[in-house]
């Protein structure tokens, strides 16, 4: 049924001048009801429109591919000496210090809201549960 409502939306939308692109850039989250589907195109139709949408675009596509190419198990501690950012240096120190452990933070995972790039990153934090 929803393959019906998809295909029958892109002829709709298709009629209206909404690019193949727009179009199929929403239906590959499946949204169920037609009025959330409509505010998805808009939704992608005035990002697009941004200036920096194209940048942004081509960032999340290297994202993507590039976490689809990983093979590599996330190791459970961070290296530091691989670290570059004064705010990722931060930021590790900081979990590490919160964890009580050596480079492993603990559940609830500590997570950066705002790091700045500053040495002392602002001090804002936040807890979220990752169970």
């Amino acid at each position: 049924m929803l393959d019906f409502l998809l295909d029958r939306l892109k002829g709709i939308y298709l009629e209206q001048g909404v690019g193949s692109e727009v179009f199929e850039a929403v239906a590959e989250v499946r949204p169920t009801r037609p009025a959330d589907f409509d505010r998805r195109v808009h939704a992608v139709i005035e990002f697009r429109a941004l200036p920096e949408a194209e940048a942004l675009v081509a960032a999340n596509k290297r994202i993507r591919n590039l976490l689809r190419k990983a093979q590599d198990v996330v190791p459970e501690r961070v290296d530091e000496a691989r670290l570059t950012v004064a705010a990722e240096v931060v930021c590790t120190v900081r979990c590490r210090t919160r964890s009580g452990r050596s480079g492993r933070c603990s559940r609830p995972a500590i997570t950066p809201r705002r790091c700045a790039g500053s040495p002392g990153c602002g001090g804002r934090w936040t807890a979220s549960s990752t169970t």
